[in-house]
């Protein structure tokens, strides 16, 4: 059996469908679950190209598909999303819903393969896309440094590796071992489906039921990365390259992660200290201090971890990183005005009803929420709980962080 969630909403006009296949994320199938659904989605045995893909999506209206594969908590998540339009917009009382369904069967189900396997060339194709996609990131200085900051703060824990795939060990994927990889993805995955949108909810569980008729393997999952360490004493990592900029990160720790009743609380902190240019870090170190190109500061919910990350001159990291530790230590001793906690509540407000303009990031969100707290996603009560929120919750969020890690990607003196 599956399990199958259902929005029903008139908001949008069109119908998204995710099929989400999750396993144990690992070092050992990050490779073959980040090439995996790039494959499966390029042919299938009806349609054996990406042109004869793209023709079909065509014909059904512009219908629109995406697939990837993401990491939430210890899991993988190998994600099949398509959208189309609703029954309602289109010409002659037509229903897109049984073709689509039907298509998306075809993908998981009925790839193309040659002499038993996936095709040489196919496979071969989405490696290069992948490490294509990789060395941008890698020639990229700002990425770069953040993912050497990673390595460096996370070290033997899965956080450090990315769900996108290891480039060092890519070219080991062979059409033999990728098979493998997707019988067993067959074998052991949970599968979940989650439908949001304009749609007939009786009409489209009963063709879900009937299309995936499969059994399905259920286990518990752990949605939250609560790996951790003990901080004996900051790590300082100094990196020389060839750069007119230094990048400059900082790491911390704290306990407070989505499923913590302080996750709201740290969220608007977040946004008080570095995630908007009326945040405490960008007044100080860029507008009064001028002593960075940019500065902000980001919060992984799931991890419980808060990062800054400033672009400075080369030289002054040392003063800016300064700088932006007194600024977190003024916010713990509640050296912040209730203006100011009122912006950032406001803020952060902002951005929670911007997610119901997307069906995408409803549709996530939702899948989120009714897995880690068994509820549906609900807009109203999470403004209502940001509103709640005191001084006093902001200034404890702030003493929850410990500094873990120092590291810059500086220029080299030749």
């Amino acid at each position: 059996m599956f399990k199958i969630d259902l929005l029903p909403t008139k908001k949008f006009k069109s119908t998204l469908i995710t099929v989400r296949l999750i396993a144990p994320f690992n070092q050992e199938s990050l490779n073959y679950r980040a090439i995996l659904p790039q494959v499966l989605a390029s042919s299938t045995k009806k349609y054996r190209s990406k042109a004869g893909m793209t023709r079909r999506l065509d014909y059904l209206y512009g219908t629109q598909m995406s697939v990837f594969t993401s990491k939430l908590g210890f899991e993988s998540i190998i994600h099949f999303q398509v959208q189309f339009p609703s029954d309602r917009f289109l010409p002659n009382q037509e229903s897109l819903s049984e073709e689509v369904i039907e298509l998306i069967k075809q993908i998981i189900f009925h790839p193309l393969t040659k002499n038993g396997v996936f095709s040489k060339n196919v496979v071969n194709d989405e490696i290069r896309l992948v490490k294509e996609a990789l060395e941008a990131e890698y020639n990229d200085k700002g990425d770069y440094a953040f993912q050497q900051f990673k390595k460096i703060m996370f070290e033997n824990e899965l956080y450090a590796l990315r769900s996108k795939g290891d480039y060092e060990t890519l070219d080991l994927v062979t059409p033999e071992t990728l098979w493998n990889a997707y019988l067993a993805m067959l074998k052991n995955d949970s599968f979940h489906i989650s439908v949001v949108g304009d749609f007939n909810e009786l009409k489209i569980k009963k063709l879900l039921l009937k299309t995936f008729d499969f059994q399905w393997k259920e286990r518990p999952h752990q949605w939250v990365d609560t790996e951790t360490k003990l901080i004996s004493q900051v790590a300082r990592v100094p990196e020389l390259n060839d750069v007119k900029q230094a990048k400059l990160f900082l790491g911390f720790r704290s306990e407070i992660r989505i499923d913590s009743k302080d996750y709201l609380a740290m969220s608007v902190f977040n946004t008080l200290f570095g995630d908007s240019d009326q945040a405490k870090l960008f007044r100080t170190i860029r507008e009064e201090q001028h002593l960075c190109y940019y500065v902000s500061s980001s919060y992984d919910s799931n991890k419980g971890v808060v990062f800054i990350s400033m672009g400075v001159e080369p030289g002054n990291e040392d003063l800016a990183s300064r700088l932006a530790i007194e600024t977190l230590e003024k916010i713990k001793s509640g050296e912040f005005s209730e203006e100011d906690l009122a912006f950032a509540k406001s803020f952060q407000i902002k951005r929670i009803r911007q997610r119901d303009d997307s069906i995408l990031t409803l549709s996530a969100m939702d899948f989120y929420f009714r897995n880690l707290y068994g509820v549906s996603y609900d807009t109203l009560q999470l403004v209502q709980s940001i509103d709640s929120l005191s001084k006093e919750d902001i200034m404890k969020c702030a003493n929850s962080l410990i500094l873990d890690t120092y590291y810059y990607l500086t220029r080299r003196n030749d």
